[in-house]
């Protein structure tokens, strides 16, 4: 009896010796897990559960201090906020995008799938699913306006960390043909985010946008009362699981976030927002400069027949 309360006061000693090195071996454990994922083929997450955390108070004050946001004891984390921005100049985006006709460029192949199909699926609010397909419509049509050089996916499937089918979506996918004759994708996440263009969107960290009013020198509070919004990986995740594919193509690719007009006074600014893994961000307009830029008219014969399968193999609807 005496040698068994030894040894229960032994293990009982050795547990409480431990356990402040407990968090330390389990991050250890974790990482040595990955890297044998990731050498075995399977590719590892970066999610983040501090994506979903409040920002600290240190960051939004560079936030405050950088955009001359007045001190209010009642706001956010003692900073002015506000429920709505000041408007802004709107933009010729909607009336652009309000003559293209997508089933017609549907049936000449030139537009895949369905812009904002297979939200109705995902865990949004309606009010995001609604947002979300009058986004992504709206990007379709602004980009495949006028005399498009370039094929278009919508609503695609994306990949998980081994490789299968995921609802982690790609809301488009762009490919056209360089003048050196290699191919080269855009993929695209649509974000129709609360504001007009006198909002910017900018990063506080790594994972949270703050969204503020210039004009009004105050952070814009959202219909749950944040100011600021979490910013997913998803994009990240998917760039480095199609890497591999695109290879065979040789495509040259462009990971992107593609700011849409939520309404009728512009877009939100969000040319300095970073996303997680840096994936950058551009309006409608600048995205569609590019592709003009880079991609050569009438070239969609020489779009590689096996990566026009592939992606419509993974359209949803």
């Amino acid at each position: 009896m005496t040698g068994f309360i030894l040894i229960f006061a032994l293990l009982f000693l050795l547990c409480m010796i431990a356990m402040p090195f407990i968090p330390v071996i389990v991050i250890i454990l974790q990482r040595r897990h990955n890297r044998k994922r990731a050498q075995g083929g399977v590719f590892v997450s970066h999610r983040s559960e501090y994506a979903n955390m409040e920002p600290s108070p240190a960051d939004v004050a560079h936030v405050a201090a950088r955009y001359g946001i007045m001190p209010d004891a009642r706001g956010w984390m003692g900073w002015r906020c506000v429920t709505h921005d000041a408007g802004g100049m709107g933009d010729n985006i909607r009336g652009v995008a309000a003559t293209v006709d997508l089933n017609g460029l549907a049936a000449y192949g030139l537009v895949r799938g369905v812009p904002g199909s297979g939200l109705e699926d995902s865990s949004f609010t309606a009010d995001q699913i609604g947002a979300g397909i009058w986004g992504e419509s709206l990007l379709a049509r602004a980009i495949m306006a006028g005399r498009p050089r370039v094929l278009s996916w919508w609503s695609l499937y994306g990949f998980d960390e081994c490789l299968r089918l995921s609802d982690s979506d790609i809301d488009c996918v762009l490919v056209g043909i360089r003048p050196d004759g290699r191919p080269v994708a855009w993929f695209v996440d649509a974000k129709r985010y609360k504001g007009g263009s006198d909002t910017s969107y900018v990063n506080v960290d790594a994972w949270h946008l703050a969204r503020v009013s210039r004009a009004r020198r105050a952070f814009v509070l959202d219909s749950e009362g944040r100011a600021w919004t979490s910013m997913s990986p998803n994009m990240w995740e998917q760039r480095e699981r199609w890497q591999g594919l695109l290879a065979r193509y040789g495509v040259v690719s462009y990971w992107v976030v593609c700011v849409t007009p939520p309404g009728g006074h512009g877009t939100p600014d969000m040319t300095t927002a970073v996303w997680p893994g840096g994936v950058t961000c551009m309006d409608i307009p600048s995205l569609r400069a590019m592709v003009d830029s880079v991609c050569v008219p009438d070239m969609f014969a020489a779009i590689p027949p096996g990566l026009v399968s592939l992606l419509d193999s993974h359209i949803k609807y």
